[in-house]
């Protein structure tokens, strides 16, 4: 009897501790980052105090508890926090009880593609290795997998799916190891480490409304809020859920990696001089506008998500549809090149580009023509090698032009 009592006792105090690291929705902030007493002149203090007073990790009596290892459930927990996640999944975790502190942000980041379990399990209680946190973390800020081989020395420990989170975390300094070329893949990972791995990854964070923040030229600058200025040059940007059914705009911003919309509904404005190298609208995105002033200019656009509207007199020089529906762009909005891979169509001011190889008035411009309401006639096909790319055209498998620098690709 008195070792079941043992047993309950230590269940309590386990779960009382699991409790006290994260900060559930509505739920009062136990403890402020000023008030630890275990984290002055801890190693990862001051990333503890940043996470703290952005209320995405917290304590408990006075205390964080740096060390400790942190759980699955308490890292989807601090994802949910962190990127203000609002859809949530059915549950189809067997271990996930219903009404469970943990339910929520577990289903939530299942939702967002996050946390996928073993398929039967989300196993929330136990505690999240090294290679498990990455490739959350990962999926969670929009960082794409590298490929190719891993420097550690340990590389043979890590799971085929976190290989090439594990890599692109490394290469951009957010991941380290545990000693010197050893990852430790296997191993759980403390609250601290996690504490740290957020603060080298996330340079800027817009999490209140209507904010206007200046992103520095490294790292992620992460909106989580709605009606978010940013400006500045920007590595990396991510509009997270937590700017769903709102405006973020960019003023005179610079993008030299990717931006990234996981906010469905979102509307977004490139204000002024605004320029993004990879402007990217993921899947579960739907519903978003995507507004250029005259000289804001986009590299590259891929959208995956239904119901993009693009709309105002920028630029896009390419454009890659790989799924959706209802996509359109304005026929104002100048597109070099657009690319349709998808089944659905896809329409560009009084143009469909089909996703099934083929479109309506495609056209093999002149030199002249830019926009695609306005298709040359047949008299300029000039050349053999036009006519047989107009050939190829009607057959559905090539390039369909608007003008020399100007394509649009149906099919794939």
């Amino acid at each position: 009897m008195r070792s079941k009592s043992r047993k309950s006792l230590a269940v309590l105090l386990a779960g009382a501790m699991m409790m006290s690291m994260v900060v559930l929705p509505g739920m009062a902030v136990p403890a402020a980052a000023a008030q630890f007493n275990d984290t002055k002149g801890h190693w990862a203090e001051t990333s503890i105090i940043r996470w703290s007073d952005n209320k995405i990790v917290q304590g408990s009596d006075g205390r964080f508890n740096p060390d400790a290892f942190m759980t699955r459930a308490e890292m989807a927990t601090i994802l949910t926090n962190l990127l203000v996640l609002q859809e949530t999944a059915k549950n189809s975790f067997a271990d996930v009880a219903p009404g469970s502190w943990y339910e929520s942000a577990v289903l939530k980041c299942a939702a967002a593609g996050i946390m996928k379990g073993d398929g039967t399990n989300a196993n929330p209680n136990g505690t999240i290795t090294r290679e498990e946190a990455t490739t959350m973390l990962g999926r969670a800020l929009a960082i794409a997998p590298s490929t190719g081989d891993l420097t550690f020395t340990d590389k043979a420990t890590v799971a085929d799916y976190a290989k090439g989170y594990v890599k692109a975390m490394n290469e951009k300094g957010i991941i380290k190891g545990i000693s010197a070329g050893v990852f430790g893949a296997k191993s759980s990972i403390t609250r601290a480490s996690v504490a740290t791995i957020l603060d080298r990854a996330i340079t800027t964070y817009a999490n209140k409304k209507d904010a206007t923040v200046t992103a520095k030229d490294k790292g992620i600058t992460l909106v989580a809020a709605p009606g978010v200025t940013v400006t500045g040059t920007v590595e990396d940007l991510l509009i997270a859920q937590g700017a769903s059914s709102a405006t973020t705009s960019l003023k005179d911003a610079k993008v030299t990696g990717t931006a990234t919309v996981n906010a469905a509904k979102a509307n977004i404005k490139m204000i002024g001089t605004s320029s993004v190298n990879q402007f990217t609208v993921s899947a579960n995105a739907s519903g978003v506008a995507l507004d250029l002033d005259k000289t804001a200019k986009i590299t590259s656009l891929t959208t995956a998500a239904d119901t993009l509207a693009v709309s105002g007199t920028g630029t896009i020089a390419k454009m890659t549809v790989t799924a959706g529906k209802d996509v359109t762009v304005a026929k104002e909005t100048t597109v070099t090149q657009l690319e349709n891979k998808g089944k659905n169509d896809v329409k560009y001011g009084d143009k469909i580009v089909k996703g099934d190889g083929t479109a309506e008035q495609p056209s093999i411009g002149d030199g002249n023509t830019t926009n695609p309401s306005t298709p040359p006639s047949s008299g300029e096909f000039t050349t053999l090698a036009e006519l047989e790319r107009l050939a190829q055209a009607q057959a559905g498998d090539a390039i369909l032009t608007v003008s020399p620098d100007a394509a649009i690709t149906s099919g794939g």
